[in-house]
């Protein structure tokens, strides 16, 4: 399944290896970088995370798949996750690359999502010219509630080359059904670099709740988006909405 959504990938962002079919899976594999923190699936009931810290690192040339990902909790009715260390996810690739780097997502498809972290998580993703580079350091999403408290800094670092696409998001906190609550005992930073010709877009933290959306940030937000000639940028500091 992973291979062919490498090769879906290239296809789609036209860098379709030369060969035939043998020779072009050879250059997928090759071109394919990804490290996982931890996965915590529950098919039919609660997922539970407790851990002290989480790295992944992912590495790769040109032009490639960079995936990192730091933790990953998919509860089929609740999902909760206890981090009492630093979360740090970091990819980088080279140019023509696909680059994802993700702190951690905790996902509740039927019940409440609940994230707790006592220090930072930070998500950075950097990439060569005409690529694709997404951080995206938290994401809290539950079908009733969803709750964010972070002890230390959320920070989403995203940056590419010439026409290429940069976008870093520091957190989402999504109620599909209830509330959604985000607390941060520090500051959030989100940062998009492009050059020329590029797309850089840069979020700090998105609320969105379908009852009551809170957020309380103790120190600061800062969004910062910023390309070369003949781009577009964008950078939003905090949406909460209800």
């Amino acid at each position: 399944i992973e291979l062919k959504l490498i090769a879906e990938l290239h296809e789609v962002y036209g860098l379709r290896p030369p060969g035939n079919l043998k020779q072009r899976s050879t250059g997928y594999l090759n071109s394919w970088s990804s490290e996982r923190g931890i996965d915590v699936i529950a098919q039919n009931g609660d997922a539970y995370l407790n851990a002290g810290y989480i790295y992944a690192t992912a590495v790769a040339g040109d032009p490639s798949v960079a995936i990192a990902q730091g933790g990953y909790v998919l509860g089929y009715g609740n999902a909760d996750a206890y981090v009492y260390g630093n979360i740090d996810a970091f990819a980088m690739a080279g140019a023509g690359s696909q680059v994802l780097a993700g702190g951690i997502d905790v996902i509740a498809q039927n019940g409440d999502a609940y994230l707790f972290a006592t220090s930072d998580i930070s998500a950075t993703a950097i990439a060569d010219g005409g690529v694709v580079a997404f951080a995206h350091a938290a994401n809290v999403n539950g079908y009733g509630y969803a709750t964010a408290r972070v002890g230390g800094d959320i920070t989403a670092f995203a940056s590419a080359g010439d026409n290429s696409q940069a976008s870093a998001r520091g957190i989402d906190v999504v109620a599909q059904h209830g509330n959604a609550y985000l607390y941060d005992g520090s500051y959030i930073y989100a940062t998009a670099i492009g050059g020329q010709t590029s797309t850089a877009i840069a979020q700090g933290a998105n609320v969105y709740a379908y009852n009551y959306a809170t957020a309380k940030v103790y120190y600061g937000i800062q969004a910062s988006a910023s390309a070369l000639d003949n781009s577009q940028v964008a950078a939003g500091g905090i949406d909460v909405v209800s």
